[in-house]
Formats: structure tokens, sequence, C-alpha cells
């Protein structure tokens, strides 16, 4: 097992008191729900919904192009069968070379 390590956290008394009531009355304790919190951090690589702020959601936005991009990508070709995998560093510099034409001569 991974060596563990202990959080402290300040909150006020009350919001603690109730937190954990919230969380005995679904079975569970703090240390588990932390946990889980942290599991859903690696396993999703971003915040929850109910946690994101405006700074986040311009992270998220870029994640959701790139996974849209992505998708498309698998999709090409598809019509006429399995497709050669795309190699992505050359396509960028493809691309680059066409944008950039006139300033490369």
């Amino acid at each position: 097992m991974a060596e563990t390590v202990m959080l402290n956290v300040r909150l006020p008394r009350d919001l603690k008191d109730h937190g954990t009531q919230v969380l005995q009355r679904n079975g569970t304790n703090v240390t588990e729900f932390v946990r889980s919190a942290f599991q859903y951090l690696e396993d999703e690589q971003r915040l929850p919904e109910y946690a994101q702020t405006s700074a986040c959601s311009v992270y998220d936005q870029r994640r959701k192009n790139l996974r849209r991009i992505a998708g498309m990508l698998a999709r090409a070709g598809t019509a006429e069968g399995p497709q050669e995998p795309v190699d992505a560093k050359a396509l960028r510099h493809e691309r680059l070379d066409q944008r950039y034409k006139d300033y490369l001569s």
C-alpha cells in the first residue's frame, strides 16, 4: 500500500459538525469522503462541477475542444475502413509550414 499522509484543514466548527452529520447519515466519514474526492481528481483530472470557478472553466473548455478534435481525428476515414494512426507532430509541422510558407521562402 502507498504511503499515507495527513491533511489539516481549517474550517468553522459548525460547518465541520454539520458536514460530519451529513456524512454519517450517508454511511461514510470525513476520511472516506476526502479520499473519494482526491480519487475523483486523479481519475477525472478536473474539479467537480460544483467546485469549478471561471478560471477552471477555461481549462475545461480547452480539454473539451481537444477531446472533440481527437474524436474527429479518430472518426476520419471510417467510411473507407481503418486508417493509419495520425502522427500529430507531423500534422502540426505540415500545417505550420502551410500557414507560414511565405515566411519560410
